[in-house]
């Protein structure tokens, strides 16, 4: 087997546990089987990958000035939401909505500019977008170093964030190496923008940059079938592939409580991710299914554990749920989530207004011994993969059927029945995804003496 060689460039790599770097963890072990080594251009602290053939080089972020600018903006904003008593109502759809702040914009709901508000959002999306170049550019400088002393088959670029596009194309344009780029979210068409840098300047800058890396990319991959449709109407002429994520470990083993219904929600709830119909519907169902803290509980792991400032349990008093009926467990090393998740007889996937993405949990869920109840809309790229292996999906906002599928599977768990995997071992399996991407590279990219 010939021996081939990329320059991958990606803020996140092992040991982050950021979704990125577990995607890219996962696909260098699988490349290293293919006859692949690697050279990471990353900001991970680390360059103990644990892969063969893999050598990380470091580019710190450094604390830029800009950065400081950048967080300073979004603390002021959020001390005259605080002084102003939260702000008002979201625009996103939701139960229960006034007195939390709105998080998310969707794209088609962006204006011109003629607000004090309108204005700050912009000024924080530029600040945003500069505080992002040191990094970018310096990248960029230690990647064409490399390509200058070393030979590489292709260069790959993961985002987000995107702008390590922006350094791979430019080492690329240097080297005339072959570039792919590897969008696991969308950039400038994705659909709802977090609301402190909603605005047309977000829109105006990642359009211009985004233009520019498609353009010298020779092969875009794209992380749903409906991102790569979205960017195929935009750029006709380029050649993409669907390469989604997927689940990366040992097959989970079921340790469900005999008498204890345990539900759980795994990772952040920000942005659109709100809990709070969820809390309802368990609030409507527990008189009638006398769900007590002894027989139920829904737990929140994640560092990030709150909603417009509320934590779980908060929001779970203002619902009327009894104490003890919701906990918030924080962030736990992956093998430790794992092993409660093995707990649980329902994983529930909060709402996300991203219509093209799937959160990787997602992928993971599917893999546990446990049903899954999707809080989706029926066009996203979630309610997809869902459908597609028979999950329980509810509108997000409609509460009477989120505690109606609630109920039905309290139901069949006191009865005795015990959920199995949704999907298949091979189904959405991390390494069988890192396959999908080498096979394409290589059938598209490389010399047929090389394959």
């Amino acid at each position: 087997m010939a021996t081939r060689r990329a320059l991958l460039i990606t803020y996140h790599f092992p040991p982050s546990t950021a979704a990125g770097a577990q995607r890219w963890g996962v696909f260098t072990r699988v490349a290293a089987q293919r006859g692949w080594q690697f050279d990471v251009v990353t900001e991970a602290q680390s360059a103990d990958t644990g892969s063969p053939g893999v050598r990380v080089h470091r580019v710190a972020d450094a604390d830029h000035w800009l950065n400081r600018a950048a967080a300073m903006l979004v603390r002021l904003k959020h001390r005259r939401a605080a002084r102003n008593g939260g702000g008002g109502t979201p625009r996103t759809t939701s139960v229960s909505a006034v007195g939390i702040e709105p998080q998310v914009l969707r794209r088609a709901d962006l204006r011109f500019p003629t607000t004090l508000g309108d204005l700050r959002r912009n000024l924080r999306a530029v600040l945003a977008y500069t505080s992002a170049l040191p990094w970018m550019h310096a990248a960029a400088q230690t990647a064409r170093r490399l390509v200058a002393v070393n030979r590489y088959d292709v260069i790959i670029a993961s985002g987000p964030p995107h702008v390590s596009a922006e350094s791979a194309r430019l080492a690329a344009k240097a080297s005339g190496v072959p570039l792919v780029l590897d969008f696991r979210d969308p950039w400038s068409l994705i659909d709802v923008i977090q609301e402190e840098r909603a605005s047309w300047a977000y829109l105006a800058l990642t359009a211009r940059l985004e233009r520019r890396v498609v353009a010298a990319c020779r092969l875009l991959v794209m992380n749903t079938p409906r991102a790569e449709q979205a960017m195929r109407e935009v750029y006709p002429g380029t050649d993409m592939v669907t390469v989604p994520n997927g689940f990366n470990g040992e097959r989970p083993q079921a340790r469900h409580p005999a008498d204890r219904f345990i539900a759980a929600y795994a990772g952040a709830i920000y942005l659109d991710r709100d809990p709070r119909p969820l809390l309802e519907a368990i609030a409507l169902l527990a008189p009638e299914s006398g769900l007590t803290a002894d027989n139920f509980v829904l737990r929140f792991y994640g560092k990030y554990v709150a909603y417009g400032g509320r934590s779980p349990e908060e929001l779970a008093t203002d619902a009327g749920l009894s104490v003890g009926m919701v906990e918030s467990r924080g962030p736990l090393q992956r093998s430790r989530l794992f092993h409660e998740l093995e707990e649980a007889a329902l994983l529930v996937n909060l709402p996300q207004g991203e219509r093209q993405s799937v959160p990787s949990k997602v992928y993971e869920y599917l893999h546990f011994p446990a049903w899954v109840l999707g809080l989706e809309p029926p066009d996203t790229a979630t309610h997809d993969v869902l459908s597609s292996v028979g999950a329980d999906i509810a509108e997000p906002a409609d509460v009477h059927a989120i505690a109606d599928l609630l109920r039905h599977r309290i139901a069949e768990f006191r009865a005795g029945v015990r959920p199995t995997p949704l999907a298949r071992p091979d189904q959405f399996f991390a390494p069988m995804e890192a396959q999908r991407f080498f096979e394409a590279v290589e059938s598209r990219l490389l010399p047929a003496g090389q394959l």
